[in-house]
């Protein structure tokens, strides 16, 4: 495996990348057997890491174009998405997942395995569209502190503190890589979350108000995309 991530990194380093029909060196070829290597000995390892220490093999040779190693991670995934997608795995599953964290292939091949056991309860495809609405709202913002004092609707304070219940059990699940167990605690969250849509006003005048609901939001996403971004998935 070594030697196939040595070339591809050296290939992308000097900017020799795969276009359409061209790929002199066979890199696809090369990040499907990388791929290949990973599951069969199921190694859970750092893509990044193992391309980080090819790079270093190359410091006093070629000075590296811009975003090597990112275009590289992203071309191994795509190449890992099409042949999951071509095996039968549904597109929006794969991507829900790989778009929460690619690092360790085994690793996201197992919330691939949990996301899919799951998309067809009913319960979920009704919190994969309330999570589509929370990705909507909280779009460009990242902080998550929230101030308790600030609740003005019990529906808030009933989200806050399943939301926190649940954050605590699902630890040491998704420390655990027993994703499916973590799924199915987190959609006990369907119906606080239902009734926070139902009777909070998110956008309040009050900024500080606003800030808070957007902030307990934007951390219930961060604690299901430990999974994936179930906001990409749909029922069917």
């Amino acid at each position: 495996m070594a030697d196939r991530m040595d070339t591809m990194v050296g290939c992308f380093a000097i900017n020799e990348r795969p276009t359409g029909n061209k790929d002199a060196f066979g890199q696809r070829r090369l990040a499907l057997g990388i791929i290949s290597i990973l599951r069969h000995h199921n190694l859970h390892l750092s893509l990044i890491g193992l391309a980080e220490q090819a790079l270093q093999g190359y410091a006093d040779k070629v000075t590296p174009v811009e975003d090597t190693l990112e275009q590289l991670i992203d071309f191994i995934r795509l190449r890992f998405e099409n042949d999951l997608i071509a095996s039968g795995m549904k597109q929006e599953v794969v991507e829900a997942a790989t778009s929460a964290g690619f690092d360790d292939l085994m690793d996201c091949l197992a919330r691939i395995e949990a996301l899919d056991s799951m998309r067809n309860r009913e319960e979920f495809a009704v919190l994969a569209g309330s999570f589509k609405r929370i990705r909507n709202i909280t779009k460009g913002n990242r902080e998550t502190g929230v101030d308790p004092a600030l609740f003005a609707e019990e529906a808030e304070k009933e989200l806050f503190s399943t939301c926190t219940a649940v954050q605590e059990q699902v630890r040491p699940m998704i420390e655990n890589r027993s994703y499916s167990e973590a799924l199915a605690a987190m959609l006990t969250m369907k119906e606080p979350v239902d009734r926070f849509f139902d009777d909070v006003m998110v956008m309040d005048e009050d900024l500080a108000v606003r800030a808070n609901r957007l902030n307990l939001l934007t951390g219930l996403g961060d604690l299901v995309r430990q999974v994936g971004d179930i906001s990409r998935m749909h029922a069917e």
